[in-house]
């Protein structure tokens, strides 16, 4: 076998192991969805989903887009073996994180204590305050390890990577979830959706802590009095780009947020949002397995345009675009014919969403088609022209999920 064929045949098994790690990271979300919707109420499971994606929002908030910086400025310093701007890096973004947490942290504890105190005053309990409020608490503990989850890619550790962000997590909840109703007998309420998220993001990032320490140089070498004695100045071309893209990465969640959003506010009926939660779950195949496989792309775009080598990133943009095509297809054409056998999974009382099932899968697939461009446009040194369409996306959604749900 010549050196090109298994050069290929790597590269084809490489990517054949991001389509496995990418849906089974669905189906560990499908599942734990498709549990929580069959043993709670439509409107119980609608609040863990809205609290859910408050969680994860906050969090890209909290990391001041650092990950995005790391994948842009940190792989270059890696690929070009210049330890010492590397551990620079490591250094700023320790003290990025480490400020945000705690200013984040406070603003967090100090809106909960004013609800608490409120509802008390008002009602002599704390049910009028939304989950979702106290699950966004443990936003912090998620950022981290989103932060160091990051530096694993792009030490090409794509599998821990992949496995301590999302798999992770979905497997944490099912686990606790499964033991808490089935075993222990739970009557679920906002309590326990907040215990429950207090545990598995702890765990989380107990994990990611660890591997991270084990498989990154400079993380383990990092000086935390150093890192905090640094001069923010000292990175302010990374801030300034780290910034603009947090900025385009929360724009983006909160389009994946802002649905369920709306519904809450402004529907009458409070099972709507549990419904679109299943919606969601079902629909989330569409992306989240070519999400994936773009993944590992991300940390090699940075490195593949300053090293002139744009015509072996265009050959893999070309490769994983038809690979999106035909799953995409695929997956729409097979749900959408059977879209009443994949919504009685969550219970009877989700088969009546059909048509709005169908537009999400489209929706999704249309996003998919547009990764590539996006990607490029991110992490080639375009991040305002990525926040610009963002705005404008999640204007649009705002504007018309308004209309049609009132």
């Amino acid at each position: 076998m010549t050196s090109d064929l298994k050069n290929k045949f790597r590269k084809n098994a490489f990517i054949a192991n991001l389509f496995i790690l990418g849906f089974l990271a669905y189906i560990a979300k499908f599942t734990l969805n498709v549990f929580l919707a069959r043993n709670l109420s439509p409107a119980l499971y609608g609040d863990y989903s809205l609290g859910y994606k408050l969680l994860f929002l906050l969090a890209g908030l909290i990391t001041v887009g650092t990950q995005g910086g790391a994948l842009f400025f940190y792989s270059r310093f890696v690929n070009e073996k210049k330890d010492e701007y590397a551990q620079g890096f490591v250094r700023w973004n320790f003290k990025i994180w480490l400020y945000a947490t705690v200013l984040s942290s406070l603003i967090l504890i100090s809106v909960f204590t004013v609800l608490f105190l409120l509802g008390n005053f008002n009602s002599g309990s704390t049910e009028q305050i939304h989950v979702s409020i106290f699950m966004a608490i443990f936003a912090p503990t998620v950022a981290a390890s989103t932060v160091l989850a990051t530096y694993l890619l792009v030490y090409g550790d794509y599998l821990f990577s992949q496995s301590l962000t999302g798999f992770s997590y979905s497997v944490i909840f099912l686990v606790l979830f499964v033991f808490c109703i089935k075993l222990l007998h739970w009557h679920v309420n906002d309590w326990s959706l907040v215990l429950i998220t207090m545990v598995t993001t702890f765990l989380a990032f107990l994990a990611t802590l660890i591997v991270t320490m084990i498989k990154s140089e400079h993380w383990r070498k990092i000086n935390i009095i150093m890192a905090i004695k640094q001069k923010l100045t000292a990175g302010r071309s990374w801030f300034i780009y780290s910034v603009q893209i947090c900025l385009s990465n929360f724009i983006l969640s909160a389009v994946f947020f802002v649905d369920l959003l709306l519904l809450e506010l402004i529907h009458p009926d409070e099972n709507s949002v549990g419904k679109f939660a299943a919606i969601s779950a079902l629909g989330s195949i569409i992306y989240i397995v070519p999400y994936a496989l773009y993944k590992n792309l991300r940390k090699n775009v940075s490195v593949y345009l300053s090293d002139g080598r744009t015509a072996l990133l265009q050959k893999d943009l070309n490769q994983l675009s038809k690979i999106t095509f035909f799953y995409s297809f695929a997956l729409v054409v097979i749900i959408s014919m059977f879209s009443q056998f994949f919504l009685s999974l969550f219970g009877h009382s989700y088969t009546d969403v059909q048509l709005p099932l169908i537009v999400v899968l489209v929706g999704a697939s249309i996003q998919n088609f547009a990764m590539p461009g996006v990607l490029l446009l991110e992490y080639g040194g375009f991040p305002k022209e990525v926040i610009c369409l963002n705005v404008f996306i999640l204007a649009s959604l705002i504007i018309l999920g308004g209309i049609f749900i009132y």
